[in-house]
């Protein structure tokens, strides 16, 4: 964590992170692991216990602010979202059984955005598609049962600065890969640490393809 802003350093003093000056306007919606779901709102008063009933009632383009505790859920979005999380220490986001990526952007176009910062996702990965982009800051994918980062087809992208993908698994005989890129889709990495990886650290085909990598660091694999 403390080349890739990943650590308890980058926690917050209180529940909630700050929000940066973009989300000035926007509609923002609280959610904390330990709060009722009697009288829930989205306000600080009255946070969303879970990330998936927050997600629900947010519009596109909203910010939805976690605070510390464990979420254990999945999602996958077909509007732009902001997700900030305490810190990727302290807020997890933990993959159920039966889903094959914790978070997923699935797009109909360009313009679909997810931008996701502040938070661990465990179990399985963040994927774009269909044209989509994730952007990922101070960012853990660990533990992934599939690849760790992944922009899959024509137009769809992930930009990630800060984070470590670390742990990821086979899926039977498959391999899976830190960051696998398909079928024309684009990755950046900037200050990401590829960590104990059953596959490769970035795996990238298909016509098109592409990642741009900039201080990055790929670890042992466990194949």
């Amino acid at each position: 964590g403390q080349c890739t802003r990943t650590g308890m350093s980058e926690c917050p003093a209180g529940a909630w992170p700050a929000l940066p000056p973009e989300a000035a306007g926007g509609r923002v919606l609280y959610v904390q692991a330990s709060a009722s779901a009697e009288g829930a709102d989205g306000t600080v008063e009255h946070p969303y216990p879970t990330l998936v009933g927050a997600l629900q009632q947010a519009p596109a383009g909203a910010w939805v602010v976690l605070a510390e505790g464990v979420y254990a859920e999945s999602f996958t979005l077909a509007r732009s979202m902001h997700i900030l999380g305490a810190c990727a220490a302290r807020v997890v986001v933990s993959l159920p059984s039966g889903s094959p990526y914790t978070v997923a952007i699935a797009g109909s176009g360009a313009g679909v955005t997810l931008d996701l910062a502040g938070l661990t996702a465990r179990g399985g990965g963040v994927r774009a598609s269909g044209g989509a982009r994730v952007i990922a800051q101070r960012v853990r994918v660990e533990d992934a049962v599939t690849n760790g980062l992944v922009a899959a087809g024509q137009g769809s992208s992930v930009t990630a600065t800060d984070v470590v993908v670390t742990r990821t698994t086979t899926a039977g005989t498959t391999l899976t890969h830190a960051v696998a890129v398909t079928d024309g889709a684009s990755a950046t990495l900037t200050r990401v640490a590829l960590t104990q990886v059953a596959g490769v650290g970035i795996f990238a085909t298909g016509q098109g393809s592409s990642a741009d990598v900039s201080d990055v660091v790929i670890g042992p694999s466990t194949a």
